[in-house]
């Protein structure tokens, strides 16, 4: 796709002012071989006037009783990669539902596919597994052995971790 098709929305959408150059069309090859779009995000944890801890994240506030549950919240979450939210607070990500058309909606933090032969490979699976969902992914690994961990939030809000059953060859 065009640069000039697509970065006009992503600058509205992160609230930027986008400047496409007059050779766009070369800038965009190179730029779809080496280019990325980066966002430095910044986890606040403040004291209010309760002795309460409330950690400042992107999307939410949440407080805590102890200050070592509001560090060890924003470590975990500052580790993952973080995503943005629109303006009603939905996620927003670089991975299309095909079936929506849409930014993908589910509650994977991120998915890593590990494969001794091809980073393309674990690429690809990384992104499909991402796009399809947690349970749907942990079947396909399952069923095609492929060694995946996915980092989630539960229903619960507390992130979690799931493995394929051939993540556990690795460590034989």
């Amino acid at each position: 796709a065009s640069a000039a098709s697509y970065y006009p929305k992503i600058a509205s959408l992160l609230n930027t002012k986008n400047i496409t150059p007059e050779n766009f069309p070369v800038a965009g090859a190179v730029g779809a071989a080496v280019g990325s779009i980066k966002q430095t995000v910044k986890i606040l944890i403040t004291k209010d006037q309760n002795e309460k801890y409330r950690v400042h994240f992107p999307s939410k506030v949440k407080t805590y009783n102890k200050l070592e549950q509001a560090i060890n919240d924003a470590k975990i979450n500052a580790n993952i990669n973080i995503y943005s939210v629109d303006k009603d607070g939905n996620k927003i990500t670089h991975t299309i539902n095909p079936l929506t058309l849409s930014s993908i909606d589910n509650d994977i933090l991120s998915v890593t596919v590990i494969n001794e032969y091809s980073a393309t490979y674990s690429d690809a699976y990384a992104t499909a597994f991402n796009a399809m969902g947690m349970n749907k992914a942990i079947e396909i690994a399952n069923k095609n052995e492929i060694a995946t961990m996915i980092i989630y939030r539960n229903g619960n809000d507390v992130i979690d971790i799931v493995f394929s059953d051939k993540w556990y060859d690795l460590f034989i």
